[in-house]
């Protein structure tokens, strides 16, 4: 059975509450009301490290499925109902979502604290 948890970006004071649990929540509400926050879902994945990976996390990616040999920075997001990456194919110029389990996968941060690494892999 996959543990359902959360952590979320606090807007306010730009830190990560880690491990949203029901001391930080209220009838699913976070308990201080003057802060916007954003949820982030954990996939039940850890890397290859042993790291838990949720949403919005960035990834390095190595393929395993393929035989190209390359490596990206992107994020996990969920669509149509899993969790995935985001990938822009050059071929068509489309976004596409590609499945967790064809990479080997390293988390290296967040879309919220380490918007460089998005920037730079670009």
């Amino acid at each position: 059975m996959r543990v359902i948890k959360f952590r979320a970006w606090s807007k306010g004071d730009k830190v990560m509450i880690n491990y949203v649990n029901s001391q930080t929540l209220d009838h699913g509400v976070l308990k201080d009301p003057d802060d916007d926050y954003i949820f982030m879902q954990f996939t039940g994945l850890h890397d290859c490290k042993g790291k838990e990976i949720f949403e919005g996390d960035l990834l390095r990616a190595i393929p395993i499925k393929w035989r190209d040999e390359f490596e990206a920075i992107k994020e996990v997001v969920f669509s149509d109902g899993k969790f995935c990456l985001e990938w822009e194919m050059r071929i068509s110029e489309e976004v596409c979502f590609i499945s967790l389990d064809c990479f080997k996968l390293e988390v290296v941060g967040n879309k919220f604290e380490n918007k460089e690494l998005l920037e730079s892999a670009q």
